[in-house]
């Protein structure tokens, strides 16, 4: 997952761990150049952090995706100098992959959700 160079070069996201269950955690150590005009964390940096946790998570279980349609739901601005996003997938059904990530600031508030459906791929084509 370190060749998707745009979440690994470009945004900063790096893997931090992965649990017992599958699930990838992916951290962002916040930078000015993530801040939009107001001075947050732009919301495409927040989505770029949970798109990558998901594919990550999807990848780690040997799910191989490509996006359908992504929904994300910020809930609160982010404070500190952090933010990690955690993937999860909620059903691999033969086609379709149902999943997303959630992001938490440094704090261990919830910023924001992002729910996923993917079309599973054959790695092999």
């Amino acid at each position: 997952m370190n060749q998707d160079l745009y979440a690994a070069e470009a945004t900063g996201a790096v893997i931090e761990s992965i649990d017992d269950d599958g699930r990838v955690t992916v951290r962002l150590d916040v930078q000015p150049r993530h801040y939009n005009s107001c001075g947050r964390v732009m919301g495409g940096a927040i989505f770029t952090i949970a798109d990558f946790a998901f594919a990550c998570t999807a990848f780690a279980n040997e799910i191989y995706t490509t996006a359908i349609q992504c929904s994300v739901e910020y809930l609160s601005a982010g404070k500190g100098s952090f933010l990690t996003a955690t993937g999860y997938i909620d059903k691999a059904g033969r086609s379709i992959v149902f999943g997303g990530s959630d992001v938490f600031d440094e704090t261990g508030r919830k910023i924001a959700r992002v729910t996923v459906q993917a079309f599973r791929l054959d790695p092999s084509a």
